[in-house]
C-alpha cells in the first residue's frame, strides 16, 4: 500500500510539512487515528478501471 502513494499535500507534524517518503507514507497508513486514509487507498487498489486509461479500458 505504501508503494501506491506516490505524492500527497497537506499533511505537517510538529507543525511543519510532512514530506511523502516510504517512511512518512508507512507512519500515516499505520496510525490508528488515521485509519480511514489506508482505507481509501485499498478501496482504490481494487478498482481496476482506476488504473487504465481510456485507451487500455475501451
Amino acid at each position: 500500500m505504501v508503494a501506491s502513494v506516490i505524492s500527497w499535500e497537506g499533511f505537517e507534524r510538529g507543525g511543519k510539512e510532512l514530506p511523502c517518503t516510504p517512511e512518512s507514507v508507512r507512519a500515516v497508513l499505520t496510525n490508528p487515528d488515521l485509519w480511514f486514509i489506508a482505507e481509501q487507498i485499498d478501496k482504490a487498489a481494487e478498482d481496476s478501471q482506476a488504473f487504465m486509461t481510456a485507451s487500455q479500458s475501451t
